[in-house]
């Protein structure tokens, strides 16, 4: 199938478009050398610290001077607790989670960023399952040694290959970056 050449010019002007004028881009600056910038994309789930609490969660929008966050939103209920006799004995204060509502953050009150090294680290489930075996198998150790120095050392040999496979991939897939925001790095955003 043979398209002409100009098929392709109004497809890469439309890329080049949605690059330019899609969605905002919320960066960190370092404070010190300003050259130097990360990227944050807003498809990706960061861990936000801030003075009074911690979020786990998207960013849902960005302006000048702030970031939209979607929070759990819990309610407390009282209901009235009675004791062995039937007496009433006091209130006691249960928390339901009521659902999800848009938290607005300002820029100065964010004390640190967290972003994950990988988007979705759903891919090391595994290999934490072959850690935990790892980790269980040195338990087993003496009891190899029982059978001989051969079964003692295939034994080692097992430990240094789930250890060799499952310790690199754990570091990736559970490892973090962490941006200080109130001495380091400066959030900004570009449109």
């Amino acid at each position: 199938m043979n398209f002409p050449k100009s098929f392709f010019l109004p497809i890469i002007l439309f890329f080049f478009a949605c690059n330019a004028f899609g969605q905002d881009i919320l960066y960190l600056q370092k404070k010190d050398h300003p050259h130097r910038f990360r990227k944050l994309p807003l498809d990706r789930e960061y861990r936000l610290k801030t003075k009074d609490s911690l979020y786990f969660s998207d960013i849902f929008s960005v302006t000048d001077s702030t970031l939209s966050v979607i929070a759990p939103v819990f309610r407390s209920d009282s209901e009235t607790v009675y004791d062995m006799n039937g007496k009433p004995s006091g209130k006691k204060a249960i928390t339901r989670l009521a659902g999800n509502d848009t938290v607005i953050i300002p820029f100065s009150r964010i004390q640190y960023i967290r972003k994950d090294f990988v988007k979705n680290n759903q891919w090391v489930v595994p290999f934490i399952y072959g850690g935990f075996g790892a980790a269980a198998g040195i338990l087993f150790l003496p009891f190899a040694l029982i059978d001989g120095p051969d079964t003692f050392h295939n034994w080692i040999l097992f430990e240094g290959v789930l250890v060799g496979v499952c310790g690199p991939a754990l570091l990736i897939g559970v490892g973090s970056r962490k941006f200080d925001t109130q001495e380091k790095w400066e959030l900004k955003r570009t449109k």
